[in-house]
């Protein structure tokens, strides 16, 4: 998913609107390791942008609530 973000040129501007649904229903529908995604964000020069994107999901911020816990 972040090479996605990499690779953003290729595909258009249109294809970004998508990506952020994209985004969304793999980290509802998947179990995610956002720490390692993060730690490959952050590796690739796409940690904000990474972060952006998962921000609109809500397993993400159900994550995000039991780590400041």
């Amino acid at each position: 998913m972040v090479d996605l973000l990499s690779k953003l040129k290729f595909y258009g501007q249109s294809q970004s609107i998508e990506l952020d649904n994209i985004y969304k229903n793999a980290s509802d529908s998947y179990v995610l390791d956002y720490s390692q995604m993060l730690k490959y964000a952050t590796n690739r020069g796409k940690q904000s942008e990474t972060e952006a994107l998962l921000s609109s999901s809500s397993m993400y911020q159900r994550c995000l609530e039991a780590t400041n816990d």
